[in-house]
């Protein structure tokens, strides 16, 4: 079975969320402007493209989206890399930001039998994002694949399309039976499905998102309440403060972000005893909402601090977030 890379946010999925360690890492706090932060950003960023593992790799080409003016010749690097989820993040950044110089190179990727069916499929987004004429068919078949990675992921790259003309096709994918998954397996398909009709402007989708956010299964919860404040869902405020109070401790920074997006800063303890949580996982998704919250001195402080976390990932992250906040 083939396994799709999880970007460098949330996604958060899954066994990610179950990660522990024993000990408390103390943060320093910077002073000055985030603007002051971003030549320094910008170069964990470069140095993480060249890095021996893998997954930095991956995470590092991904946040290229946020440094447009530098991603084509990072992107098109990442292009040949021997690692299958290296090419994918590759890929799927190129289409995002509609690099038409690899068009041509993302279509023959596409068509290309030895690459995994993520990969390939990540192939024919960019490629259709860039101008060539490709046949996203294939790409509506993987929605009804059996493997359920394989959906979510076709799901999600439809949702980047930035094509309402896709939308009909997303809600039959919805509806589509899923009788070999497990139950948390079919909810987070669905709820990638969700955020994907969203993302087009299908607005009838909220209702579906706001019951998500009271699923059994925390990580369908967090995601969720993620989703509800890149949705702008004020009518889940009142929702969100409540579940500021909440374990565990994602789901509680899953609320305060989205509240952070929203224009409110209630959740700010909670973001800020995150960026100080022993769990590597937690520091990185705190990173992003010190981003969203970047309106609080303090709150830019502990962001650019992050960047000298002992962890990888964390610096990749708080380097993403910084450069996500300035170009916004």
């Amino acid at each position: 079975m083939n396994s799709i890379p999880t970007p460098i946010r949330p996604c958060l999925l899954v066994s990610m969320l179950l990660v522990c360690v024993t000990t408390l890492v103390s943060l320093p706090v910077a002073a000055g402007p985030i603007e002051d932060a971003e030549p320094r950003a910008v170069q964990i960023l470069l140095d993480s493209a060249r890095s021996e593992d893998p997954l930095l790799r991956s995470h590092a080409i991904e946040a290229a989206k946020a440094m447009p003016d530098r991603a084509l010749p990072m992107v098109t690097l990442a292009l040949d890399d021997e690692n299958p989820g290296v090419r994918y993040a590759a890929l799927a950044t190129a289409g995002r930001l509609q690099l038409e110089a690899l068009g041509p190179q993302a279509a023959t990727m596409a068509r290309d039998i030895t690459q995994p069916d993520y990969v390939k499929a990540a192939a024919l987004f960019a490629a259709a994002r860039c101008g060539e004429e490709v046949d996203l068919g294939r790409l509506a078949a993987m929605l009804w694949d059996d493997n359920i990675g394989t959906r979510s992921n076709a799901a999600m790259l439809f949702g980047w399309m930035e094509d309402p003309q896709v939308i009909p096709v997303l809600l039959d994918a919805s509806e589509a039976p899923m009788d070999r998954a497990r139950p948390i397996e079919r909810e987070l398909v669905r709820l990638q499905i969700t955020e994907s009709l969203l993302n087009l402007g299908h607005d009838d989708s909220l209702k579906a998102l706001r019951g998500a956010a009271y699923s059994s299964h925390d990580e369908v919860r967090i995601l969720a309440t993620l989703m509800l404040g890149k949705a702008l869902d004020r009518g889940m405020e009142g929702n969100l403060i409540g579940f500021l109070a909440k374990n565990p401790i994602e789901l509680r920074l899953a609320a305060a972000e989205s509240l952070a997006r929203m224009g409110s800063l209630e959740g700010l303890p909670v973001i800020f005893e995150a960026a100080q949580h022993p769990v590597a996982t937690v520091r990185s998704q705190a990173a992003f909402a010190l981003a969203q919250a970047d309106s609080d001195p303090e709150a830019v402080g502990q962001l650019v601090g992050l960047m000298d976390d002992p962890n990888d990932r964390v610096r990749i992250s708080a380097a993403a977030a910084i450069l996500e906040s300035l170009h916004r």
